[in-house]
C-alpha cells in the first residue's frame, strides 16, 4: 500500500483493521466481526454500515483502492508471465463489472 496516500491523517488502528479486511475480502459485516471481535452478526452489520460511512475510513479506503488498481495495471502491463498478465487483466475486468 502507498503509505504516502494514507499518512496525511490519523486513523484509529481498529478502523484501519476493519478497512484493510473489507478491502481484501469485500464483506463489511465480516470485517467488523474480525476487527472488533463482535459476536452478534446483526450488530456487526449495523457497525459495518456506520464504519463504511466514516469519512476517515472512506478516505483511507479510497487511497488504498487507487494503489491497488495502480498495482494491478502495472502487473497487467509488465509481468513477465503471460498467465500473470492474463489474470491481472481478468481482475481489472471483474472489478469493472465484466465477470465471466
Amino acid at each position: 500500500m502507498d503509505m504516502a496516500r494514507t499518512q496525511n491523517f490519523s486513523i484509529h488502528p481498529l478502523h484501519k483493521k476493519f478497512a484493510d479486511f473489507y478491502l481484501n475480502h469485500g464483506n463489511a459485516t465480516e470485517a467488523a466481526v474480525k476487527a472488533y471481535g463482535i459476536k452478534n452478526r446483526s450488530y456487526a452489520s449495523v457497525k459495518a454500515h456506520r464504519l463504511i460511512r466514516n469519512a476517515k475510513i472512506k478516505r483511507y479506503m479510497d487511497g488504498s483502492a487507487i494503489t491497488a488498481v495502480d498495482s494491478i495495471v502495472d502487473i497487467a502491463l509488465n509481468a513477465k508471465s503471460s498467465t500473470v498478465r492474463l489474470r491481472a487483466n481478468q481482475d481489472i475486468l471483474d472489478r469493472a463489472g465484466y465477470k465471466k
